[in-house]
């Protein structure tokens, strides 16, 4: 008779064991929205992916990597509008020196901070900043290309050149490669993390000989703005000849047939109405063919002064 009496008790404490309340933290996830199944939750040792750092919007804008020739234009440049230094942003902690002929072959590993970068850019011209072993500019000129060869990947060949004012009649600065010389050179740049990156280097391991003339133009003794007449006999003096042999003078221009009544055998041709560069030539007992080019004074009765000279070729 007791046990009758004891299963309405039992039953009234599974009921209440029931209804016991829920803790208040999942009550408080049952009352926001559902996550739904498909949804995961990152881990905070997983990697940002490149799509999602690509989307950021304080990457700038030649971090794309359609615009890779722009990019190398901000790298060479050396820094932003705001001073920061972008080839240490952009290149990587460590960066393989690889055989120019033979890529596969790593030379050696360098760190950011050791590898010294050697293109420079002055007056939209690609440059090395040392002094140029074939003319007597500051700074020796480059040749230089940009080949995109993946998606992710683009290549900067250079190579020491040679150039030769070739302005029109109108003045307008223009110029063509007379040669290059010395060993050639690449850089390698990679899309990481959302923009590009400089990560290899390529240089040549051979012995190439220059084919530089192995007559410095800075020991002839020639300075800017020198008379011509002065500079003319210095030369002679030297042993350099002036060069008559090739091509005949322009003698349509009123100048060129001016300075050569002078007794100027050497020139060639004057730019436009002689307000521009005339060309002279001179040759040694080598072979060289040594390029003085002379540009008026103010005075437009005075002598011409010398402007540019280098050594071009054998003729």
């Amino acid at each position: 008779m007791n046990s009758y009496k004891l299963m309405p008790l039992a039953l009234i404490g599974l009921i209440q064991a029931c209804n016991v309340s829920t803790p208040s933290s999942v009550a408080t996830q049952s009352s926001s929205t559902p996550i739904p199944k498909s949804a995961t939750v990152p881990r905070s040792n997983e990697p940002t992916s490149e799509a999602q750092i690509a989307k950021r919007p304080n990457l700038p804008a030649f971090c794309d990597r359609s615009e890779y020739e722009t990019f190398f234009e901000k790298f060479v440049f050396g820094k932003d509008e705001h001073g920061n230094d972008l080839r240490a942003m952009y290149t990587a902690d460590r960066i393989e020196v690889r055989d120019y002929d033979n890529p596969a072959q790593v030379l050696e590993v360098l760190r950011r901070q050791d590898d010294e970068f050697s293109i420079n850019l002055v007056d939209t011209r690609w440059v090395q900043l040392v002094p140029s072993s074939v003319d007597n500019s500051p700074y020796t000129r480059l040749k230089l290309d940009i080949d995109r060869t993946s998606a992710d990947t683009f290549r900067v060949n250079y190579i020491k050149a040679q150039y030769r004012y070739t302005g029109d009649v109108t003045g307008t600065e223009s110029e063509e490669i007379v040669q290059t010389y010395g060993n050639p050179g690449a850089y390698i740049f990679q899309h990481q993390n959302g923009c590009w990156k400089l990560t290899q280097k390529l240089q040549s391991t051979k012995n190439v000989t220059s084919v530089a003339s192995p007559t410095h133009v800075n020991t002839l003794g020639l300075t800017e703005n020198m008379p011509y007449s002065e500079a003319r006999q210095k030369l002679i003096d030297q042993g350099w000849q002036p060069h008559t042999q090739g091509d005949p003078p322009n003698r349509r221009e009123q100048v060129v047939r001016m300075l050569l009544e002078r007794g100027y055998v050497e020139v060639k041709d004057c730019s436009g109405t002689g307000q521009a560069p005339c060309r002279f030539e001179f040759v040694n007992n080598n072979g060289e063919l040594l390029v003085v080019s002379t540009i008026p004074q103010d005075n437009p009765n005075a002598e011409r002064v010398v402007w540019r000279w280098f050594i071009e070729a054998k003729p």
